[in-house]
C-alpha cells in the first residue's frame, strides 16, 4: 500500500522540523545553556514522536506478509533497513561509543552538581568569616575601651595616692608646728 504523495511531503517536513529541535536540545545541553534541560527533553520527546508516527506509515516497497502475518526473513524491508544504517554508519561500535559518551555527559552533569554545591558552601563559608571578622572587630573595640578605662582607672588611684600622701605630710607639718608653737589654751572653768 502506497502512501498519499501529499501525506509523504508533510510526514517529511515534519521529520525534518522535529530533527532540527532534537540537534538544537542536544546544542543547549552540549553548551550548557539555560533551559538545556526542557529543550533536551523537548527534542527527545519529538524524536519519539515520530518514531511512533513512523510505525503507522506503510511501506511501499514491503513484500504482502506471508501467510500467518510473519514478513519472511531476508525480505527487502529489512535489506533496505540494513542499508539505511549502514549509510548513516550506525554499527555496533558506534552504538557503543555514543553510549559511553552518554555515560560520559551523566558523569559530567553530576560533577556540575557537586560544584555547585561547593560554591554555595563556599559562598556561606564567606558569609560565616564576614561575620566572624565583624565579631572580633567589636570585642577588639570593647577591649581597647576596657583597657582606657583601667588605664583611666590607674591614673586616678595614683593621683588619689598623691593626694592621700600630699594630706599625710600636711597633717604631720601642722601637727609638727602646733607642737612647736606653744599653745597655752585656757579655758574657763565656771561652776
Amino acid at each position: 500500500m502506497a502512501m498519499n504523495p501529499n501525506t509523504a511531503k508533510w510526514l517529511n517536513f515534519f521529520v525534518c522540523i522535529a530533527a532540527s529541535v532534537v540537534i538544537i536540545g542536544a546544542l543547549f545541553k552540549l553548551q550548557h545553556w539555560p533551559g538545556a534541560d526542557v529543550a533536551l527533553i523537548l527534542g527527545l520527546s519529538v524524536e519519539a514522536l515520530i518514531f511512533f508516527v513512523y510505525a503507522f506509515v506503510p511501506d511501499s516497497s514491503a513484500p504482502a506478509p506471508a501467510a500467518g502475518g510473519v514478513v519472511v526473513a531476508g525480505s527487502p524491508t529489512l535489506a533496505k533497513m540494513d542499508k539505511m544504517l549502514e549509510e548513516a554508519d550506525i554499527t555496533p561500535a558506534n552504538l557503543s561509543r555514543l553510549s559511553d559518551n552518554f555515560s560520559k555527559l551523566g558523569t559530567t552533569v553530576d560533577k556540575m552538581r557537586d560544584i555547585s554545591d561547593v560554591v554555595a558552601a563556599t559562598g556561606d563559608y564567606t558569609a560565616k568569616t564576614r561575620e566572624a571578622a565583624n565579631a572580633i572587630g567589636s570585642v577588639t573595640q570593647a577591649y581597647t575601651n576596657a583597657a582606657a578605662a583601667v588605664s583611666t582607672f590607674n591614673n586616678a588611684s595614683e593621683s588619689t595616692r598623691n593626694f592621700h600622701e600630699q594630706v599625710q605630710s600636711m597633717t604631720k607639718n601642722l601637727a609638727s608646728s602646733m607642737l612647736s608653737t606653744n599653745w597655752n589654751c585656757r579655758i574657763p572653768i565656771t561652776t
